[in-house]
Parts: structure tokens; C-alpha cells; sequence
């Protein structure tokens, strides 16, 4: 197992590890018919800073990997979040697929993030700081590969001249005693409740957290 440089032809199973590991941690094949879809939320890391990806390779199958913005980021807050409502907007067309109510709940629930965000600043993101965002299949959890993968981005961002770095990640209420970021040396920055998850886990308090880093 090695962790190195993403390339072109990673493409395809980032976005099915994407897939795998998007509700929650759990695959999205119960909740939705489309996984292209899915991989639209991944889309602006591969199209626009492909340098800054890592992934995890394992006997020839890439099981992780990194994407980062180190550049892109550095814009204002609000306008990032617009841009992904925006980007979320898309998924209107799917309204001629069996799912169509889950991208509707979905889209609802981005603008409903965007106006809290907007209006009462309760959820915030650090300006002029990097942006990453990580997963890994189930099976390598637990075993350090993700610390490992992280500092390697880190140390990528931090040579080119990166300060500050920061991830938002869904939090559930059970499992704040193995909280990834807070072990790895982030801190928590914002945090909102979010009901983004409602209609699948209507019995769990789940929060949109900010962490960040200094490098």
C-alpha cells in the first residue's frame, strides 16, 4: 500500500469510492439510481486543481484519496457556497429519475444551508485558507491510512505556501469520541445542526462542523 500523485486515470474510482462512501460513510446504492449524479459533488476538485489530489493505492485498486484546493478556495465564503447551491441546482433534470425526490430534499436543504450561512454567519468557513476534502473505503478505516494520507497533503500544502487549511465534515452525535479531525490536530471553527440527512437518519442529530488547521 502506497500513497502517491493522483492521474488521469483515477478519475473513475474516486468517483465510485465517492460513491461508496457518501451517505455518511455508507454507500449511496439504497438511495439513489444515478452514482454519476453523485460524483458532480466532487467534480470542481477534479476539474480545476487535479495537482493537489493524493490517492491510496492497494494491489493495483485505488481504496482513498485527498482532494485539495489551495487556490480556488481563497475566495469569499459566500460566494462558494452560492456557486455550490448552484452547482446542486443541476440535479433538477434528475426529476425524470425514480429518485427525484431525494435530489429535491437534497437542493432544499443546500439553499436552507446557504440562506443560515448567509443571514446569521453561524456556519463559517476561514477566508485565505486551503480546502481539502478525504475518504477512504470502510475496510482501511481504523488503521491509520487516513492520518497517514492527510499529513502527506499537508505537507504538500504547507510547502506551497499554504497558512491555513480546513474541512467540513458531517458530524453525528454517537461517535464524537472518534472524531478524525480533532485527533489529527484540527479545531473546530463553526458548527451548525443540519437536517440534510433528515428523511434517511429522521432519529439522529447530525451537524455540519468546520475544522481548521494551522500549517
Amino acid at each position: 500500500m502506497f500513497i502517491r500523485k493522483y492521474r488521469k486515470e483515477d478519475r473513475k474510482a474516486i468517483e465510485r469510492i465517492n460513491f461508496e462512501t457518501g451517505f455518511l460513510g455508507r454507500s449511496m446504492n439504497k438511495l439513489i439510481s444515478s452514482p454519476k449524479l453523485w460524483s458532480w459533488g466532487i467534480k470542481h476538485y477534479l476539474d480545476h486543481e487535479p495537482e493537489s489530489i493524493f490517492v491510496v493505492e492497494e494491489n493495483n485498486q485505488i481504496v482513498g484519496y485527498i482532494l485539495g484546493f489551495l487556490e480556488e478556495f481563497k475566495s469569499d465564503r459566500k460566494k462558494m457556497i452560492f456557486k455550490s447551491v448552484l452547482r446542486n441546482s443541476r440535479f433538477l433534470w434528475s426529476l425524470v429519475l425514480e429518485d427525484k425526490i431525494f435530489w429535491l430534499d437534497k437542493l432544499r436543504e443546500s439553499i436552507l444551508i446557504f440562506l443560515k450561512s448567509f443571514f446569521s454567519g453561524r456556519f463559517k468557513e476561514p477566508k485565505n485558507a486551503g480546502h481539502l476534502h478525504i475518504n477512504l473505503l470502510p475496510s482501511l478505516r481504523g488503521k491509520k491510512i487516513g492520518s497517514e494520507l492527510l499529513n502527506k497533503f499537508l505537507d504538500y500544502a504547507k510547502k506551497k505556501g499554504t497558512k491555513i487549511v480546513y474541512a467540513n465534515s458531517y458530524q453525528r452525535s454517537e461517535n464524537l469520541r472518534h472524531n478524525f479531525w480533532i485527533k489529527n490536530g484540527f479545531q473546530e471553527y463553526s458548527k451548525i445542526r443540519t437536517t440534510f440527512w433528515r428523511r434517511q437518519i429522521p432519529d439522529r442529530e447530525i451537524y455540519l462542523v468546520c475544522y481548521i488547521k494551522d500549517l
